[in-house]
């Protein structure tokens, strides 16, 4: 079963099936993300962006998902599909927010309804694609 929180009427979900417990990490001999989830304990403190593999930060799940269902990640790259803007997802001040590629504004998840909103790559995928064209 499927349960879900809505914000603001139809606006974007929290989903409350552990995503927000879903982790991973940037693999850099596969040009890849290794997925892994991490069970919570009671007493046990939450992985953050601070902690790192193999040098490599941790990128967890914001809790959210877009339109075609898929979670959304820390440093992911969505575009706003009625805009057309794009933004990066990025973890400050404790939460999880939104930057606009082309300006330094940063949006709540809330504002935006999730049916606009897709997952179109990462961050790390961009800067290997950067690398590619060099």
């Amino acid at each position: 079963m499927d349960f879900r929180t809505y914000l603001g009427g139809n606006k974007m979900y929290i989903t409350n099936n552990q995503d927000r417990f879903r982790f991973r990490v940037w693999n850099e001999n596969l040009k890849a993300y290794q997925y892994f989830k991490f069970n919570y304990l009671e007493g046990s403190s939450l992985p953050s962006s601070q902690w790192y593999i193999d040098k490599k930060p941790i990128e967890q799940c914001v809790g959210l998902r877009d339109r075609k269902d898929n979670c959304i990640y820390e440093n992911d790259i969505i575009e706003n599909l009625n805009s057309g803007n794009k933004f990066r997802v990025i973890f400050i001040n404790q939460g999880f927010k939104l930057k606009s590629l082309n300006e330094e504004i940063l949006f709540d998840f809330y504002v935006f309804e999730q049916k606009w909103l897709e997952v179109i790559g990462s961050i790390r995928e961009v800067e290997i694609y950067k690398l590619m064209e060099k």
